[in-house]
């Protein structure tokens, strides 16, 4: 069914039919150089791997080839990933799974999913901002997300925090859309509810992806019943049909949550292990969580944060929004609220209600601003911005009008017109320049910053040692990271059965987090050590110690230490 999209979409865009061919190659062109920016050198920007993404790799080959993750659960709900603390759903582990059965562990393959996942969000940000504001509204938003330094980014690492959560947020918005037309149609009753249990269905699967969709699930399905609800009634329709169409949107909705609902009965130790102590108590009083909770959302929404803070972590993170979309962002993120209210449309609602349950993860949590936990926002600031051009374009226009008109020496809607489709091809040409290309071209030339938030040495003793290790009856690893256990095991070429049977030493820190300190012949501890153990040992077989590809020391039989290969 085709809808009239909203009237501020006149002022940008010419025709509300299918896509011309201009708009059309329009559309192409950014869909391949979002792809690109992608794809390419995927391996090896960002560098192998962040601990969290390299888990789930890791758990996915272990399934796919045991059955079970590396801890030996099988077929998990709740992977217990880098410890008792660390239980996440599960859901990435067996995309990892089909992933890893089809190209093993290579690095670029079993990165292919975030690419796929990226670009789906992109193209369904265009749908969405497309059914709201019209096909030029459509194409900026689209320009905004593919040319996105966070977003693209976020498309080039499968990690559980970022891989999933822009794409089930975009999803989720552009079903209830289409789900708010069809209750307005008297004919599209039976198609309305096939569209609301799909509606259901992914809200609450979303709860299985990623610990804080635990909150933000819940929030978009009490969204989704309210405005149905509304609809329905706003539109006179028998309440037969209204119970009918909730019963489907909640019963779908616990049919996608029941792997989350039945871990957080059937193991509520391992529910709730991962993330509690991050949000403050309660019982801190209504003044204190007004300041905390206002605190939070300023920081999330700080100019500095979202567009200047390049090369900052910040959790995966190290760049956000480009600088091309500073002004519509805030333009559009109070036009799109003051316009929701004047017209009482919930149509144009969904967005910034959207943004708001995004947010809320990273806003009442501590230790924030956090891209992560709000990893489900960064594909709704685009629309924004598209929505705050538009706003933009229109006060020009009307500007250019009254000027034109004054002068009396040229037609006021030619003038108007041309000045319209200038607006909206610069807007465009300086999201892809920005806040692609720029960020790409700063990006290559920066490899310290390919290396954040990854341990790739770990990666390169791991390589050396499936060449070379087996000459050697220990290996101590002196060098400082975090999981490097899982780094050795992945890249030495363990198998998971592998994994599963050698002997393991360690220890579990107070939050939870697994700490190996010996994995087979494998020993991360320091070189000191090394050669308290090797003199214990009474020095009869060859060990090694490594401090760094560049810096490693044979322990030898004859017992003399020398400087060996680099």
């Amino acid at each position: 069914m085709t809808t009239r999209p909203l009237d501020i979409a006149s002022h940008l865009a010419t025709d509300h039919e299918p896509l011309g061919r201009m708009r059309r190659a329009l559309v192409v062109a950014v869909l391949v150089l979002a792809a690109l920016l992608r794809i390419v050198a995927l391996d090896t920007h960002p560098l192998p791997y962040h601990q969290d993404e390299l888990s789930d790799i890791y758990d996915g080959y272990s399934i796919a080839t045991t059955g079970a993750d590396r801890a030996g659960q099988r077929f998990p709900i709740l992977a217990r990933g880098m410890g008792p603390g660390g239980f996440t759903p599960a859901l990435n582990l067996y995309i990892c799974a089909i992933t890893s059965s089809i190209g093993g562990l290579s690095v670029w393959v079993m990165r292919m999913p975030a690419v796929i996942g990226g670009l789906a969000s992109v193209w369904l940000v265009f749908l969405l901002a497309r059914r709201l504001m019209g096909s030029t509204g459509g194409i900026l938003a689209m320009a905004f997300v593919a040319f996105s330094p966070i977003h693209i980014l976020y498309s080039r690492q499968l990690h559980m925090g970022v891989f999933l959560q822009p794409l089930y947020t975009v999803l989720i918005l552009y079903l209830l859309d289409r789900c708010l037309v069809a209750a307005r149609s008297p004919s599209s009753y039976r198609a309305g509810l096939m569209g609301v249990g799909v509606l259901g269905f992914a809200i609450g699967s979303s709860s299985f992806t990623y610990v804080s969709c635990r909150i933000t699930a819940p929030l978009l399905a009490l969204v989704a019943l309210v405005w149905i609800v509304i609809a329905y009634r706003a539109q006179g329709k028998p309440w037969r049909h209204l119970l009918q169409t909730t019963a489907i949107l909640v019963g779908s909705v616990v049919i996608g949550a029941s792997p989350t609902i039945y871990s957080a009965i059937a193991m509520p130790d391992r529910f709730f292990a991962r993330g509690g102590h991050l949000i403050p108590s309660l019982g801190q009083g209504v003044e204190w969580w007004a300041k905390w909770l206002g605190r939070n959302l300023a920081d999330n929404l700080d100019p500095n944060y979202l567009f200047f803070s390049f090369g900052e972590h910040y959790q995966l993170s190290i760049a956000r929004l480009g600088v091309a979309a500073l002004p519509f962002l805030y333009i559009g993120m109070v036009s799109i609220v003051v316009g929701s209210i004047v017209r009482r449309d919930p149509r144009l609602a969904i967005i910034p209600i959207g943004m708001a349950i995004a947010l809320v993860p990273g806003v009442i949590c501590r230790g924030n601003p956090s891209p992560m936990r709000t990893s489900g926002v960064w594909v709704l600031y685009p629309i924004i911005c598209a929505y705050g051009t538009i706003v933009v374009g229109r006060w020009i226009d009307r500007m250019l009008r009254s000027v034109f008109v004054g002068l009396g020496s040229v037609n006021a809607d030619r003038a108007g017109g041309l000045v319209r489709r200038r607006v909206a091809i610069a807007t465009v040409t300086t999201a892809i320049a920005l806040c692609g290309l720029g960020y790409a071209v700063r990006y290559a030339q920066r490899p310290d910053l390919q290396r954040i938030d990854s341990q790739y040495f770990f990666v390169e003793i791991g390589r050396w040692l499936r060449d070379h290790g087996h000459e050697y009856e220990r290996v101590y690893i002196d060098r400082r990271g975090l999981f490097g256990y899982l780094y050795i095991a992945a890249f030495s070429g363990m198998t998971p059965v592998e994994y599963q049977q050698t002997p393991r030493e360690g220890y579990v820190s107070p939050v939870g987090w697994d700490y190996v300190e010996r994995l087979g012949r494998y020993h991360f501890k320091s070189s000191e050590q090394a050669q308290t153990d090797w003199i214990k040992a009474g020095q009869k077989r060859p060990w090694l110690v490594i401090r760094s590809l560049e810096d490693m020391t044979e322990l030898l039989p004859r017992n003399e230490i020398t400087a060996s290969r680099r």
